[in-house]
Protein backbone atom coordinates (compact mmCIF):
# COMPACT_ATOMS: atom_id res chain seq x y z
CA UNK A 1 0.00 0.00 0.00
CA UNK A 2 2.97 2.37 0.94
CA UNK A 3 4.94 1.27 -2.65
CA UNK A 4 1.34 2.20 -4.36
CA UNK A 5 1.02 5.69 -2.25
CA UNK A 6 4.76 6.57 -3.50
CA UNK A 7 3.80 5.54 -7.01
CA UNK A 8 0.82 7.42 -7.18
CA UNK A 9 2.65 10.51 -5.57
CA UNK A 10 5.54 10.49 -8.26
CA UNK A 11 2.83 10.26 -11.49
CA UNK A 12 1.08 13.01 -9.78
CA UNK A 13 4.17 15.10 -9.52
CA UNK A 14 5.43 14.27 -12.85
CA UNK A 15 1.70 15.09 -14.68
CA UNK A 16 2.25 18.69 -12.59
CA UNK A 17 5.56 19.11 -14.48
CA UNK A 18 4.48 18.35 -17.77
CA UNK A 19 0.75 20.23 -17.28
CA UNK A 20 3.20 23.25 -16.17
CA UNK A 21 5.81 22.72 -18.99
CA UNK A 22 3.35 22.71 -21.76
CA UNK A 23 1.32 25.76 -20.40
CA UNK A 24 4.79 27.50 -20.54
CA UNK A 25 5.37 26.24 -23.78
CA UNK A 26 1.29 26.77 -25.69
CA UNK A 27 1.28 29.99 -23.78
CA UNK A 28 4.28 31.74 -24.86
CA UNK A 29 3.60 30.52 -28.71
CA UNK A 30 0.10 31.40 -28.35
CA UNK A 31 -0.20 34.28 -26.99
CA UNK A 32 -3.51 36.46 -26.68
CA UNK A 33 -4.81 38.79 -25.28
CA UNK A 34 -9.01 38.87 -24.76
CA UNK A 35 -10.82 42.32 -25.51
CA UNK A 36 -11.59 44.04 -22.75
CA UNK A 37 -9.39 41.64 -20.32
CA UNK A 38 -7.97 43.03 -17.01
CA UNK A 39 -6.16 39.53 -16.49
CA UNK A 40 -2.70 40.65 -16.05
CA UNK A 41 -2.25 43.67 -16.86
CA UNK A 42 -0.20 44.99 -14.19
CA UNK A 43 2.35 47.77 -15.83
CA UNK A 44 5.23 48.61 -14.18
CA UNK A 45 4.98 52.12 -12.31
CA UNK A 46 7.61 53.81 -10.96
CA UNK A 47 8.00 56.48 -8.25
CA UNK A 48 10.32 59.43 -9.14
CA UNK A 49 9.14 61.72 -5.69
CA UNK A 50 10.66 65.26 -6.26
CA UNK A 51 13.40 66.17 -8.59
CA UNK A 52 15.47 69.27 -8.65
CA UNK A 53 12.69 70.91 -6.74
CA UNK A 54 9.84 69.76 -8.91
CA UNK A 55 7.55 66.86 -8.04
CA UNK A 56 7.41 63.88 -10.30
CA UNK A 57 5.70 61.73 -8.31
CA UNK A 58 4.47 58.27 -10.00
CA UNK A 59 5.26 57.74 -13.87
CA UNK A 60 5.12 54.73 -16.62
CA UNK A 61 8.87 55.43 -18.22
CA UNK A 62 8.92 53.38 -21.55
CA UNK A 63 12.06 52.22 -20.44
CA UNK A 64 11.35 50.39 -17.30
CA UNK A 65 8.44 48.87 -18.98
CA UNK A 66 11.05 47.93 -21.67
CA UNK A 67 12.96 46.75 -18.98
CA UNK A 68 10.49 44.66 -17.15
CA UNK A 69 9.63 42.85 -20.16
CA UNK A 70 13.62 41.66 -21.10
CA UNK A 71 13.51 40.56 -17.54
CA UNK A 72 10.31 38.43 -18.04
CA UNK A 73 11.42 36.66 -21.28
CA UNK A 74 15.00 35.82 -19.79
CA UNK A 75 13.24 34.98 -16.08
CA UNK A 76 10.17 32.34 -18.86
CA UNK A 77 7.59 34.51 -17.73
CA UNK A 78 6.56 34.64 -21.13
CA UNK A 79 2.96 35.47 -21.34
CA UNK A 80 3.82 38.86 -18.73
CA UNK A 81 7.17 39.38 -21.24
CA UNK A 82 4.47 39.43 -24.37
CA UNK A 83 1.54 41.44 -22.50
CA UNK A 84 4.53 44.36 -21.71
CA UNK A 85 5.44 43.87 -25.19
CA UNK A 86 1.94 45.01 -26.87
CA UNK A 87 1.30 47.55 -24.08
CA UNK A 88 4.71 49.52 -25.83
CA UNK A 89 3.33 48.44 -28.62
CA UNK A 90 0.15 50.34 -28.08
CA UNK A 91 2.48 53.43 -26.89
CA UNK A 92 3.97 54.10 -30.39
CA UNK A 93 4.16 57.65 -31.84
CA UNK A 94 4.79 57.25 -35.62
CA UNK A 95 7.50 60.14 -36.15
CA UNK A 96 8.27 60.70 -40.06
CA UNK A 97 7.72 56.86 -41.23
CA UNK A 98 9.46 55.56 -37.86
CA UNK A 99 8.29 54.60 -34.36
CA UNK A 100 9.65 56.17 -31.15
CA UNK A 101 8.65 55.80 -27.70
CA UNK A 102 7.96 58.89 -26.12
CA UNK A 103 8.26 59.87 -21.84
CA UNK A 104 4.57 62.00 -21.01
CA UNK A 105 6.04 63.76 -18.02
CA UNK A 106 8.96 66.48 -17.41
CA UNK A 107 12.03 65.56 -15.98
CA UNK A 108 13.81 68.22 -14.81
CA UNK A 109 17.97 66.98 -15.03
CA UNK A 110 18.91 67.96 -18.41
CA UNK A 111 15.41 70.20 -18.86
CA UNK A 112 13.58 67.52 -20.17
CA UNK A 113 9.93 68.61 -21.45
CA UNK A 114 7.10 66.33 -21.44
CA UNK A 115 7.45 63.62 -24.69
CA UNK A 116 11.31 63.32 -24.30
CA UNK A 117 12.50 60.35 -25.76
CA UNK A 118 16.07 58.86 -26.46
CA UNK A 119 18.19 55.92 -27.69
CA UNK A 120 18.28 54.22 -24.78
CA UNK A 121 14.90 53.94 -24.36
CA UNK A 122 14.29 53.12 -28.28
CA UNK A 123 17.13 50.33 -28.21
CA UNK A 124 15.56 48.83 -25.09
CA UNK A 125 12.42 48.81 -26.96
CA UNK A 126 13.84 47.09 -29.71
CA UNK A 127 15.41 44.30 -27.88
CA UNK A 128 12.45 43.53 -26.34
CA UNK A 129 10.60 43.51 -29.61
CA UNK A 130 13.53 40.90 -31.24
CA UNK A 131 12.85 39.14 -27.77
CA UNK A 132 9.10 38.52 -28.52
CA UNK A 133 9.92 37.49 -32.03
CA UNK A 134 12.46 34.88 -30.91
CA UNK A 135 9.91 33.17 -28.82
CA UNK A 136 6.52 33.85 -31.24
CA UNK A 137 8.34 33.67 -34.32
CA UNK A 138 5.47 36.34 -34.95
CA UNK A 139 6.81 38.91 -37.89
CA UNK A 140 5.20 41.87 -36.70
CA UNK A 141 7.39 42.58 -34.01
CA UNK A 142 9.81 42.68 -36.35
CA UNK A 143 8.14 45.20 -38.10
CA UNK A 144 7.92 47.81 -35.34
CA UNK A 145 11.30 46.85 -34.65
CA UNK A 146 12.61 47.97 -37.98
CA UNK A 147 10.58 51.25 -37.90
CA UNK A 148 11.60 51.91 -34.49
CA UNK A 149 15.51 51.35 -35.93
CA UNK A 150 15.00 53.95 -38.47
CA UNK A 151 14.77 56.81 -35.78
CA UNK A 152 18.63 56.30 -35.35
CA UNK A 153 18.75 57.80 -39.09
CA UNK A 154 16.04 60.95 -38.34
CA UNK A 155 17.62 64.15 -36.82
CA UNK A 156 16.69 64.81 -33.36
CA UNK A 157 14.91 68.35 -34.94
CA UNK A 158 12.74 66.26 -36.79
CA UNK A 159 11.83 64.14 -33.87
CA UNK A 160 14.08 61.36 -34.18
CA UNK A 161 17.39 59.87 -32.10
CA UNK A 162 20.51 61.44 -34.55
CA UNK A 163 22.13 64.37 -33.79
CA UNK A 164 25.89 65.59 -35.37
CA UNK A 165 28.89 65.83 -32.73
CA UNK A 166 31.45 67.49 -34.86
CA UNK A 167 32.62 65.42 -37.62
CA UNK A 168 30.44 62.47 -36.30
CA UNK A 169 27.04 61.21 -35.39
CA UNK A 170 25.91 60.06 -31.43
CA UNK A 171 22.41 59.05 -30.76
CA UNK A 172 21.74 60.72 -27.31
CA UNK A 173 20.34 59.17 -24.42
CA UNK A 174 18.47 62.44 -23.74
CA UNK A 175 17.45 63.10 -26.97
CA UNK A 176 17.55 67.26 -27.68
CA UNK A 177 19.94 70.13 -29.61
CA UNK A 178 22.89 69.74 -28.14
CA UNK A 179 22.44 66.90 -25.15
CA UNK A 180 24.45 66.32 -22.40
CA UNK A 181 25.73 63.18 -24.49
CA UNK A 182 25.77 60.71 -21.58
CA UNK A 183 28.36 57.80 -22.11
CA UNK A 184 26.62 54.81 -21.00
CA UNK A 185 23.65 54.96 -22.34
CA UNK A 186 25.08 55.58 -25.97
CA UNK A 187 27.23 52.35 -25.61
CA UNK A 188 24.11 50.24 -24.54
CA UNK A 189 22.61 51.44 -27.45
CA UNK A 190 24.80 50.62 -29.52
CA UNK A 191 25.04 47.24 -28.34
CA UNK A 192 21.67 46.37 -28.22
CA UNK A 193 21.57 47.93 -31.80
CA UNK A 194 24.59 45.63 -33.06
CA UNK A 195 22.49 42.47 -31.33
CA UNK A 196 19.19 43.00 -33.37
CA UNK A 197 21.68 43.36 -36.46
CA UNK A 198 23.30 39.86 -35.51
CA UNK A 199 19.50 38.60 -34.91
CA UNK A 200 18.25 40.22 -38.72
CA UNK A 201 21.01 40.83 -40.64
CA UNK A 202 19.62 43.68 -41.25
CA UNK A 203 22.71 45.77 -42.80
CA UNK A 204 21.03 48.87 -41.71
CA UNK A 205 21.16 48.15 -38.55
CA UNK A 206 24.99 47.38 -38.94
CA UNK A 207 25.58 50.79 -40.99
CA UNK A 208 23.74 52.90 -37.84
CA UNK A 209 26.30 50.70 -35.19
CA UNK A 210 29.07 51.61 -36.98
CA UNK A 211 28.57 55.36 -37.20
CA UNK A 212 27.85 55.07 -33.69
CA UNK A 213 31.13 53.24 -33.06
CA UNK A 214 33.37 55.70 -35.02
CA UNK A 215 31.58 58.88 -33.23
CA UNK A 216 32.76 56.60 -30.16
CA UNK A 217 35.95 56.17 -31.00
CA UNK A 218 36.58 59.94 -31.74
CA UNK A 219 35.41 61.28 -28.62
CA UNK A 220 35.88 58.54 -26.24
CA UNK A 221 39.60 60.38 -24.27
CA UNK A 222 37.25 63.23 -23.42
CA UNK A 223 35.81 61.12 -21.40
CA UNK A 224 39.00 59.93 -19.05
CA UNK A 225 39.09 61.09 -16.33
CA UNK A 226 42.42 59.59 -15.01
CA UNK A 227 41.56 56.21 -13.40
CA UNK A 228 37.94 57.17 -13.43
CA UNK A 229 35.47 57.99 -16.18
CA UNK A 230 33.21 61.09 -16.73
CA UNK A 231 28.79 60.11 -17.11
CA UNK A 232 28.73 62.63 -19.85
CA UNK A 233 30.07 65.50 -21.49
CA UNK A 234 29.25 67.89 -18.68
CA UNK A 235 32.30 66.73 -16.35
CA UNK A 236 29.65 64.36 -14.01
CA UNK A 237 31.26 61.45 -12.60
CA UNK A 238 29.40 58.77 -10.94
CA UNK A 239 30.77 55.60 -9.35
CA UNK A 240 27.85 52.94 -10.19
CA UNK A 241 28.12 54.27 -14.08
CA UNK A 242 32.07 54.16 -14.04
CA UNK A 243 31.87 50.53 -13.25
CA UNK A 244 29.54 50.21 -16.18
CA UNK A 245 31.57 51.79 -18.49
CA UNK A 246 34.32 49.47 -17.72
CA UNK A 247 32.31 46.48 -18.66
CA UNK A 248 31.16 48.07 -21.65
CA UNK A 249 34.82 49.04 -22.67
CA UNK A 250 35.24 44.89 -22.83
CA UNK A 251 31.78 44.17 -24.72
CA UNK A 252 32.72 46.61 -27.15
CA UNK A 253 36.47 45.11 -27.67
CA UNK A 254 34.99 41.92 -28.04
CA UNK A 255 32.45 43.21 -30.96
CA UNK A 256 34.70 45.26 -32.61
CA UNK A 257 38.18 44.25 -31.77
CA UNK A 258 39.13 47.68 -31.69
CA UNK A 259 42.43 48.35 -29.29
CA UNK A 260 40.78 51.49 -27.64
CA UNK A 261 38.69 49.81 -25.87
CA UNK A 262 40.86 47.36 -24.59
CA UNK A 263 43.24 50.56 -23.47
CA UNK A 264 40.49 52.35 -21.50
CA UNK A 265 38.84 48.31 -20.09
CA UNK A 266 42.41 48.03 -18.63
CA UNK A 267 42.80 51.97 -17.51
CA UNK A 268 39.64 52.35 -15.76
CA UNK A 269 39.41 49.03 -14.47
CA UNK A 270 42.90 49.87 -12.17
CA UNK A 271 40.37 51.90 -9.85
CA UNK A 272 39.82 48.51 -8.40
CA UNK A 273 43.05 47.09 -8.26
Amino acid sequence: MKYRRIVGAVTLLLLCFFFILFSTISGSMNFKREKYSTENELIPVTYYGEVEGKYIGYQIPVHQVAREARESFYSGKIDRALFLVEYIISQADEVEGSFVWKNYFEFPTYGLKKGWSGSLIQAGVIKALVLAHKYTKDERYLHYAKKALKAFELPVEKGGLLVRRGDCYWYPEYAKENPPFVLNGFITSLIWIYEYYEYTGDEEALEIFQKGVDCLIRYLPEYDAGNLSYYDSEGRINAKYHELHVKQMAWMYEITGKDIFLKYHEKWSQRNS
